[in-house]
C-alpha cells in the first residue's frame, strides 16, 4: 500500500516538475498586462512588474473607476439617510 502510495505521489509530482519548468503564465489583471517576476526569499514574496504605459494606464483607470464607486455609494447612503427622515 505505501509503495503505491509512494508511486502515485511521485508520478503527479514528476508531472508538477516539469509543468513548473516550462513557466508559470500569469494572467492579465483586469486587462493590465506586464512583465511580471515573483521571487520568494525568507517567507516574504516580492513582486516586480515591467509594464508598459498601456499597463499604467489600465491601473489608472481602474483606480478612477473605484473612486467613483466609492463617490456614488457615498452620495447613495446620504440620500437614504435623508429620506428615512421623512
Amino acid at each position: 500500500m505505501q509503495a503505491q502510495l509512494q508511486l502515485l505521489v511521485s508520478g503527479v509530482k514528476a508531472s508538477e516538475n516539469v509543468s513548473l519548468a516550462k513557466g508559470y503564465a500569469i494572467p492579465s489583471v483586469f486587462g493590465v498586462q506586464g512583465e511580471i517576476a515573483l521571487a520568494f526569499k525568507q517567507g516574504i514574496l516580492s513582486l516586480g512588474v515591467d509594464a508598459a504605459p498601456v499597463a499604467f494606464e489600465g491601473i489608472r483607470d481602474i483606480l478612477i473607476n473605484l473612486a467613483q464607486r466609492v463617490r456614488y455609494f457615498k452620495k447613495s447612503e446620504a440620500m437614504a439617510l435623508i429620506n428615512s427622515q421623512f
